[in-house]
């Protein structure tokens, strides 16, 4: 379980900082 919990933290940073990089980008095409 405890490994399970810091993949998931490790997962969800990943994607957040996906998200900061597609709402950068998008926000600059606009």
């Amino acid at each position: 379980m405890r490994v399970t919990a810091w993949f998931f933290r490790q997962y969800w940073t990943k994607i957040i900082q996906y998200m900061v990089l597609i709402h950068l980008y998008f926000k600059e095409d606009l």
